[in-house]
């Protein structure tokens, strides 16, 4: 190999090398600002709010099922309505198995974000100290939804502040 063409390979490696790191900066950008302006925390917390409440919604319909099964069998009705009463009520306990297959998958999914999420951390640890141009803002945050029951008013304040005098 001439010394022409060591040189050209060099300045060949040299350019290969160069648009290595253009683009590594350029991803490391990118990166920084998906973990800058990530809102996983809260997707996890909004799945775990969705896990509770489709909970107590199920027990709460599963008790009235039972309820509505206890007042049928101790009602003077025919047979016959008694029995059609029995199917309804195992129809609903039926239905209700739709709490145990989605609270499954949300599980699931709670588990993809974190990995996603921690991903995404060792991008930022690796990447640490750099500041991005210009973050993301996040939408207006009465266009994010329902709050988390943790930080929402409760029925007494809603009813408080609806029955004040203007």
């Amino acid at each position: 190999m001439s010394h022409q063409d060591s040189m050209t390979t060099l300045r060949d490696l040299h350019v290969q090398i160069e648009d290595i790191c253009r683009r590594f900066r350029k991803v490391r950008s990118e990166a920084a600002v998906v973990v800058h302006t990530s809102q996983m925390p809260d997707a996890t917390l909004q799945l775990n709010d969705v896990l509770k409440a489709t909970e107590e919604a199920t027990m709460t319909i599963l008790d009235s099922a039972n309820a509505l099964s206890a007042i049928a069998q101790a009602a003077e009705i025919p047979e016959a309505r008694r029995k059609e009463i029995s199917d309804h009520v195992g129809k609903i306990y039926e239905a209700c198995s739709f709490q145990d297959i989605s609270g499954q998958r949300i599980r699931k999914v709670q588990g993809q974000l974190g990995e996603l999420e921690g991903q995404l951390s060792s991008m930022s640890e690796m990447t640490r100290g750099y500041e991005p141009k210009t973050p993301k803002q996040p939408r207006d945050a009465l266009l994010n939804g329902p709050q988390l029951s943790s930080v929402a008013p409760s029925q007494a304040e809603i009813d408080d502040l609806f029955s004040r005098p203007e």
